[in-house]
């Protein structure tokens, strides 16, 4: 005997929550437990890849030219030397998932027509808020366990890059490849609220520049960047009522860059930044991979949970933060503010 019996629903309750419920897109920045910039602004800025099938997630590494390319005169011909493609970072898909679940005790309970109401959005709302902070606290997990994906401390480590060691986590390991050490500014930043910590700030983005390509996202704890803001502020460069459109979180924007701040003020043991860094991510090189057929989607049916008087509606979402250009980031280690 099965003991999850998919069915289709007849109960006005079940009903009402597949009616309430929103279609949630593939990620959402509605946590309730941290404040989270870095997944409004990597939304905002388009890193996100929606992959149609495949195994994994393959990312090519450009690490030498092409020697087929040169200088020649007007009669010479084409050079067709073999071409190595260059070596690719990996990365596995994890599994993300959530329910709403009804028990009949609680409709029983609460089957007045307005109480039943209250129930169902209770319900409703507290799933939403639960995934968006799911993947706020994902993004700044210190060391992902194997069902976990990436974070972005995982991805630009706060270890200097020349002694960077171990395997990246797309499968390759850093020694002897440069190309996947991130870069990092260990010396100390002793205010980012002047005009010397703005001109580190400038540097580390030149610095990790590629191409024309420069960071465009830098994330600070809130105290370094409350005093950012405090300086900007008395050169009437900021306005505290400034917010990125469709992101409603606040930012100063410096360039094309956003700078925006992770709150150190988290509970229930959510991940979130660590006091005293700054990153900073080009989201031309940093993606969020989806598969189309796990992207954000609740199931149609509640299903019966064992031999209990649970029914769950459930939520898939398959996929990894992925980086394919580690040293187009960079992490400044030590930064304080006055």
């Amino acid at each position: 005997m099965p003991t999850n019996i998919s069915y289709a629903t007849d109960d006005l309750v079940d009903y009402m929550v597949l009616s309430i419920l929103p279609n949630i897109p593939e990620l959402t920045a509605d946590g309730i437990l941290n404040s989270n910039f870095a997944l409004a602004a990597l939304d905002k800025k388009g890193a996100r890849d929606i992959d149609d099938g495949g195994l994994e997630i393959w990312g090519d590494i450009t690490k030498q030219e092409n020697t087929n390319a040169q200088w020649q005169g007007k009669s010479e011909e084409m050079k067709a030397t073999a071409q190595d493609p260059a070596e690719r970072l990996r990365y596995p898909y994890r599994v993300f998932t959530a329910s709403v679940v009804t028990n009949d005790l609680e409709k029983a309970q609460a089957s007045g027509k307005f109480m039943i109401k209250d129930l169902v959005k209770r319900l409703t709302n507290q799933a939403i808020t639960t995934i968006g902070n799911a993947f706020n606290s994902g993004l700044w997990v210190a060391a992902p366990s194997g069902n976990q994906p990436n974070s972005i401390p995982s991805l630009i480590p706060a270890t200097t890059a020349g002694a960077q060691t171990g395997t990246h986590p797309g499968g390759i390991t850093r020694v002897g490849h440069p190309e996947l050490q991130t870069d990092v500014y260990t010396t100390a930043i002793a205010d980012i609220g002047s005009e010397a910590g703005i001109s580190q700030m400038v540097r580390l983005r030149a610095r990790s520049a590629i191409g024309k390509d420069m960071v465009d996202i830098i994330l600070l704890d809130e105290a370094n960047w409350a005093g950012l803001a405090a300086y900007l502020t008395t050169l009437m460069r900021y306005a505290p009522g400034q917010s990125t459109i469709g992101m409603d979180i606040e930012y100063i924007q410096m360039g094309k860059c956003f700078i925006g701040f992770e709150s150190t003020r988290v509970f229930t043991g959510a991940n979130t930044i660590t006091a005293g860094r700054m990153y900073g991510i080009n989201s031309k090189h940093m993606k969020i991979k989806v598969l189309k057929e796990g992207n954000g989607i609740w199931e149609k049916t509640f299903e019966r949970v064992g031999r209990s008087l649970n029914k769950a509606l459930y939520y898939k979402w398959f996929g990894n933060l992925c980086d394919y250009l580690p040293r187009a980031h960079f992490c400044a280690s030590s930064v304080a503010t006055t």
